[in-house]
């Protein structure tokens, strides 16, 4: 019995190295490989330093708190000060039907562990998402959806994720999309 349970103990141990062997930090090159970039101006709202985020006011008059590094001076971000918003859109990692319940918008500001070769000066998101899905398209593996700016982006589905685009469909919907981004805020 107890060699049973040596072998049962010692595949386990295998199994779970394998797995965390396989669960490397994707790479940014392939992540951004597809990236479309847009840019939109906007006016600073306030400043939220316990988040290390400035919220803006966008041309559609929604608000959008912009994440800024942990060191970043918030005294050159006044009220009513003019900027820049570029966001480079990454790959798509998962996207199902929107729950009723789904959690509108949330992202993690991610580092070096999370993507291999991140640029130091790059801010970098996974972000999960209750979006209108505008279209799908399967053979490209493309989707295309309406961000909370009001812009439509059409991000490259991961191998991954590619599954789960063709359980979605093609039809217009809410779905929830998990994705990769990068953010950047600049002056007038």
């Amino acid at each position: 019995m107890s060699r049973l349970v040596t072998a049962l103990f010692a595949a386990s141990v295998l199994a779970v190295g394998a797995a965390q062997a396989d669960t490397k930090a994707p790479d940014f090159e392939v992540i951004f490989a597809d990236a479309e970039t847009v840019s939109f101006d906007a006016q600073i709202a306030g400043t939220y330093e316990a988040r290390n985020e400035v919220l803006v006011k966008l041309p559609n008059k929604n608000q959008y708190a912009v994440p800024v590094p942990p060191d970043a001076d918030y005294s050159k971000w006044r009220n009513n000060m003019l900027v820049t918003v570029t966001i480079t859109q990454g790959m798509v990692i998962n996207l199902a039907r929107a729950e009723d319940d789904a959690e509108p918008f949330v992202y993690e500001l991610l580092t070096g562990e999370d993507i291999e070769d991140l640029p130091a000066d790059i801010l970098a998101r996974r972000i999960t998402y209750a979006v209108p899905i505008d279209k799908v398209d399967v053979r490209e593996g493309k989707v295309t959806f309406t961000s909370f700016a009001g812009d439509q982006r059409t991000a490259s589905v991961s191998k991954d994720a590619a599954e789960a685009v063709k359980e979605f469909g093609t039809r217009n919907a809410m779905g929830e999309l998990t994705y990769y981004d990068s953010i950047a805020i600049i002056e007038r």
